[in-house]
């Protein structure tokens, strides 16, 4: 999962590509700057940097669906990248389900 926060990391406040990055759940004081960053598995972030996003971005399938999850200022970082992953899981389901049901239409037209 890729994200983007203004989360300060408990590192440093200096974008290092590729460094593994943690955030002190308990303080959801902002900083000015953006982390781009990828979770790797449950607390373990890596700061890619907005280069290494983009290109990743980029190299998806056209027909490829992004998930924006936008939270509050004043939320949990876990929950909320659990709550995130739990809603792309659903709507992924939903997806499916819907191509399924409607096939023949779905090939004929593309719908994303």
């Amino acid at each position: 999962m890729l994200f983007i926060t203004n989360r300060i990391p408990i590192q440093s406040a200096r974008s290092i590509k590729n460094r593994k990055i943690s955030f002190n759940s308990q303080n959801t004081d902002i900083s000015k700057w953006l982390y781009c960053c990828e979770r790797r598995g449950e607390g373990e972030y890596v700061e890619i940097l907005s280069s290494t996003m983009f290109t990743k971005l980029k190299a998806l399938p056209a027909e490829t669906q992004l998930l924006f999850y936008l939270h509050g200022f004043n939320n949990n970082m876990k929950r909320d990248q659990k709550e995130s992953s739990q809603l792309q899981r659903e709507t992924r389901c939903c997806l499916n389900r819907i191509r399924h049901r409607y096939q023949d239409v779905y090939t004929s037209y593309s719908i994303y």
